[in-house]
């Protein structure tokens, strides 16, 4: 049916594949298919040969640009558009500076066993599980002045142990002498006397400035500064008057009552000196010597018999006798 101001449509057609009319082939407003790529094209009144139609329209004509789809939703050609949940496949290239939320277990490849669980877990244990040579187990350790229980440091390449505590001298120091560590946890003189190389004699250590010392004996000569004696031993009063020289070589007898026997001195060394002195009380008190007292002339002395009188006697020992040295009788 013909219609007011229109012309006729001439259509052409074609089964060439991939050929396109140009503009020679038609006049404007003519149409030309191609059967075999289904393309369908008209020239306009400026003489462009376009397509208007096709069973895979090109984005730019308002197509999808595709055969197949896959999902539902508009076309998008916007050029940041917002997809929802889209499955990329593997990219060729991306950067991913603003993307968020990739899953470090399952979006990242390459991370060494446990590092996944780590970086999703930072804790010391995870850590730990990580890593393929840590030594010791517990948590890190990142202050500077850290607490440790129990820690085995190995060999320190260096330290200052200033304000170290509780170091075991019998296992913590190194370099000590043959009971220095016995010594020093247990400071005896028996202990330090087994530590010393080049001790002499045996007993108690000496610090006192007066020590009592039991029967030293001196090899060579020896000087005494100020004066050297033997304390003076006071014996007491007995039917048996008794004698340890032990106690001093210097001893006193003083009559209490009745007359007396002065027993046999005890603890005698041969070569030693022992001075007596006897003294009355009201007077005319005898005194009886044992037989290890040995007179000049084989004859006992007579003592003074005044009130308070003192009679001196010395003498010289072979450990088992005293020999008479010398006396004084009689001294007011």
């Amino acid at each position: 049916m013909a219609a007011t101001g229109f012309t006729p449509i001439s259509l052409y057609y074609t089964t060439t594949a991939s050929a396109v009319p140009v503009n020679t082939n038609l006049v404007a407003g003519e149409l030309a298919l191609n059967t075999t790529d289904e393309k369908l094209y008209f020239k306009n009144t400026a003489g462009t040969v376009k397509l208007i139609g096709a069973n895979l329209m090109p984005v730019a004509n308002g197509g999808t640009g595709v055969t197949t789809s896959t999902g539902t939703g508009s076309v998008v050609l916007n050029t940041s558009p917002t997809l929802v949940t889209p499955l990329l496949g593997t990219p060729t290239s991306g950067v991913m500076t603003n993307v968020t939320g990739l899953p470090i277990s399952t979006g990242v490849s390459g991370l060494a066993t446990g590092a996944a669980t780590f970086l999703a877990t930072p804790t010391s244990a995870n850590m730990a599980a990580m890593l393929t040579d840590e030594t010791g187990t517990g948590l890190n350790v990142f202050a500077t002045s850290p607490t440790l229980v129990t820690p085995i440091l190995g060999t320190p390449q260096s330290g200052t142990m200033t304000n170290v505590t509780g170091l075991p001298i019998a296992t913590g120091v190194s370099g000590l002498a043959t009971g220095a560590a016995t010594f020093l946890t247990t400071p005896t003189s028996a202990n330090f006397a087994a530590m010393l190389t080049d001790e002499t004699g045996s007993g108690s250590n000496v610090f006192a400035t007066s020590p009592t010392i039991s029967a030293p004996n001196f090899t060579g000569g020896f000087n005494v500064v100020g004066t050297g004696y033997s304390p003076d031993i006071n014996l007491t009063d007995a039917a048996t008057v008794a004698w340890n020289t032990a106690l001093g070589q210097v001893s006193t007898f003083t009559f209490v009552s009745a007359s007396r026997i002065m027993g046999a001195p005890t603890n005698l060394v041969n070569g030693g000196f022992y001075g007596l002195e006897v003294i009355q009380n009201a007077g005319s008190n005898t005194l009886a010597w044992n037989t290890v007292f040995k007179w000049a002339g084989g004859t006992a002395p007579t003592l003074s018999t005044a009130a308070g009188a003192r009679d001196y006697f010395v003498f010289r020992s072979d450990g088992t006798n005293m020999y008479e040295q010398g006396r004084s009788q009689g001294v007011a």
